[in-house]
């Protein structure tokens, strides 16, 4: 099982690339569903529209079933 850490690395690399000006400052919340192993590939979705502009919720999909989510705080050049 890959340990927690790593899929929220994921996350802030795929945060990073998308928002280039955004940087994690803290993580609100996560909840881990089901379990990744090491080497399966792995979606990640961002929605804004449900949170402050300094929030931004996240999801990762694994076989199309959402397999963690949560919401993380965030500072930028221009918020969300």
């Amino acid at each position: 099982i890959a340990p927690g850490v790593v899929v929220l690395d994921e996350v802030a690399a795929a945060l990073a690339e998308w928002r280039k000006e955004s940087r994690i400052t803290g993580v609100t919340s996560v909840k881990f569903i089901a379990p990744i192993k090491p080497g399966q590939s792995f979606v990640i979705g961002f929605d804004s529209t449900n949170t402050a502009g300094n929030q931004i919720d996240f999801w990762c999909r694994l076989d199309g079933r959402v397999v963690v989510e949560g919401r993380l705080e965030i500072s930028c050049g221009a918020c969300i």
